[in-house]
């Protein structure tokens, strides 16, 4: 049986199995349809904005702690669902596009002091209110009611499904920024509410003029605004409840660490049982536990501060870093409190944690798994599967297999010599090798003298076979979108890479669809590229989708192959600078063909400020991270996966450069290459 809490947890943090999301998905449909059952008062998504029923609010001017604590896994996950809307099958869609732009504004991609859950956090902080960091463990299990956690798993339901709940996601997005804010909410939010409403208007126009349903844009809509409802009627019947006692605040400590706890004190005796025994029966109700520990002798009423169980917490304690400094100083109220333990309610209340508050959701039957298939599927088949994959937990068999014969092919050729020589890391001597690979790049340049030697059927034949790589540009990093407390400065770099990748929200700048203004502009006219017609066409190589794989494999993998992904990046960026683009630029415009795509590569991933820049920046704070957490030693051994990841881009694209040359070889020699358009039929 599987709880909201533990839910939420997973689905943003992970693992995240293809059963999780199966019954998450049970769950997202069947909160659509008791919306469409119980509709929401306020009408359909065709208002501009909507109000909270005033008989539901529960503050004015100044929030009440209970309903800025019960927003804050929702609020916390602001436009969490849009985090994977744009991905390497949509990003180039101009809906996509304008959802984009307010994921990124949301997350503060450029500017983190505008973004609203980062400043709902400090608005918490200001409340003093310590929730555990958003990706902790500890987070969903700090004493949300299931009204808090439900919002929470909708939201992150949708980031795994953007493609499939599509016009559900459009309606929730409408609904989320058509709320007109309450008095206590942060103005200075307000103006870029403003801009985020005009976009997702702007993606419903388009939605509409594609056919999307009506009706399910609507349960989406409805379904935003029942879960806020519920929220404010949950906190409203509080309100006029007693505050938690200091008694109640333990036992909830004590419920959120008991499991943890267990097999650690059982030389602890308290009465005729061990501490563990106590702990064991304490999942139901936790008043004979406390009864007993402040009738033992780890209680001190003359001196609380002195009492064996406050000192056990301190520097040098056997639970010292068990509990924070608030959970420290609650223990001690607890202790300072004169009321009866007997006196006190039930524990088992849905603050506290208990299995009575475990907010069960549908039992999923292992008996629905489906076997692994054991087929290793050809390269072009695992490309379609990829690019119709909507999470990492859809990664479709055969994946990771890819992943690690790439990495073995690294490796082999890294043996007979080929690729640059690796170097022991430090961030001068990674700084030193990026600024030298690129001056001899940039040297090596000499502007072309007549005519090229490739002409223009042949440059042509070649653009088509880049196609399946560059028409999923930036894919390696479509796994890096998240909520934004878990954008630190390493992601931050990598999604500010694929968001240009993607044209940061402007179709017309997205990177794949300038790529098909080239193709179209010489009548090379495929399929589009989400079809077996694309997949399976007679004028591409086979060898062209071995690159696109590995960049899609890695980018649902991302968690995974974290380091090689960081190496695999350094080499993309690295690649679009000096003399190749150069020469490719000088010949597309020799034969009269835009240019744009090689241009805007060798300019944006510029070894200044550009994704070069931040390519090599990654790593260095990478590593920082890693020597900060685990030492030196492991610096060293996190710096070879990241440049086998970096030397991996050689093997991806091997067998496609070898293709290609040979064929270049034997139109040299007289070997007439077929005109595409005559390919393309």
């Amino acid at each position: 049986m599987t709880e909201w809490r533990t839910l939420c947890q997973a689905l943003l943090n992970g693992p995240c199995s293809s059963i999780l999301l199966e019954m998450a998905e049970s769950v997202l449909r069947q909160a659509l349809q008791d919306t469409t059952a119980c509709p929401a008062t306020c009408g359909s998504f065709d208002g501009v904005s909507w109000q909270l029923n005033p008989a539901l609010s529960v503050s004015s001017i100044t929030p009440s702690p209970l309903l800025l604590k019960s927003l804050a896994p929702w609020t916390l996950l602001d436009s969490i669902w849009l985090a994977r809307v744009a991905q390497p099958a949509t990003g180039h869609l101009p809906a996509a596009c304008r959802l984009l732009r307010i994921y990124t504004e949301t997350v503060g991609i450029d500017y983190p002091a505008e973004s609203p859950p980062l400043r709902y956090r400090a608005q918490l902080t200001e409340a003093g209110m310590t929730l555990p960091p958003i990706d902790s463990p500890e987070f969903f299990y700090a004493g949300f009611r299931k009204p808090a956690l439900k919002a929470a798993a909708m939201a992150l339901i949708f980031m795994h499904r953007p493609l499939r709940y599509a016009p559900e996601l459009l309606g929730y997005t409408l609904a989320h920024l058509g709320r007109e804010p309450e008095p206590w909410e942060d103005c200075k939010l307000r103006p870029i509410r403003l801009r985020h409403q005009v976009w997702v208007r702007e993606a419903l126009e388009i939605g509409l003029a594609d056919g999307m349903s009506k009706t399910r844009i609507d349960a989406g809509w409805r379904l935003y605004i029942a879960l806020y409802e519920v929220i404010h009627e949950d906190c409203r019947s509080r309100e006029g409840q007693p505050s938690p006692t200091r008694e109640d605040q333990f036992a909830t400590l004590i419920q959120t660490r008991r499991s943890h706890a267990l097999g650690y004190h059982q030389n602890i005796r308290l009465g005729d049982k061990s501490l563990d025994e106590w702990l064991v029966n304490a999942h139901k109700d936790t008043r004979p536990l406390l009864r007993a520990l402040h009738d033992s002798p780890l209680i001190d009423r003359a001196c609380p501060a002195s009492s064996r169980l406050i000192r056990a917490m301190e520097f040098g304690g056997p639970m010292f870093g068990v509990f924070s400094p608030q959970e420290r100083e609650n223990t001690l109220a607890w202790i300072e409190d004169p009321r009866s333990p007997g006196c006190t309610p039930n524990h088992s209340t849905p603050e506290a944690g208990s299995p009575n508050n475990s907010c069960p959701l549908p039992d999923f039957e292992q008996s629905r798994v489906k076997p692994a298939r054991s087929y290793r599927p050809r390269t072009c088949d695992l490309y379609l599967a990829l690019l119709q994959s909507e999470s990492p937990g859809d990664t479709p068999p055969g994946t990771d297999r890819l992943i690690q014969n790439i990495l073995k092919r690294t490796h082999r050729l890294r043996l007979l010599g080929f690729g640059d020589k690796p170097f022991a890391y430090t961030p001068e001597a990674l700084t030193r090798f990026v600024e030298t690979r690129h001056r001899n790049e940039v040297g090596r340049y000499r502007p072309f003298k007549g005519t090229p030697k490739v002409d223009k059927v042949f440059c042509q034949w070649a653009i088509l076979q880049l196609a399946p790589a560059i028409l999923v540009d930036g894919a390696w990093l479509a796994g890096i979108s998240t909520a934004a407390e878990k954008l630190g400065p390493v992601r931050r770099h990598l999604l500010k890479i694929y968001v240009d990748e993607l044209g940061h929200g402007r179709e017309d700048w997205n990177h794949p669809n300038v790529y098909r203004r080239l193709l179209e502009s010489q009548g090379l006219n495929l399929p589009n590229f989400t079809t077996e017609a694309f997949a399976h066409h007679p004028a591409l190589l086979c060898s062209a989708f071995e690159l696109p794989v590995y960049l899609l494999a890695m980018g649902l993998m991302s968690d995974r192959y974290l380091p090689e992904l960081l190496g695999l990046n350094l080499a993309i960026e690295l690649s679009g600078l000096g003399a190749s683009y150069m020469r490719a630029i000088d010949i597309l415009r020799h034969h009269g063909m835009d240019p744009t795509i090689v241009e805007l590569h060798l300019s944006i991933d510029n070894l200044a400020t550009g994704h070069a820049a931040r390519a090599r920046d990654a790593i260095v704070l990478y590593l920082e991270e890693v020597r900060q957490r685990e030492g030196a030693p492991a610096v060293d051994r996190v710096w070879k996966r990241i440049w086998l990841g970096y030397q991996s881009l050689h093997a991806a694209t091997l067998c496609l450069s070898m293709g290609i040359v040979g064929r270049y070889v034997l139109h040299q020699m007289g070997w007439q290459v077929a005109r595409p358009s005559a390919l393309l039929g």
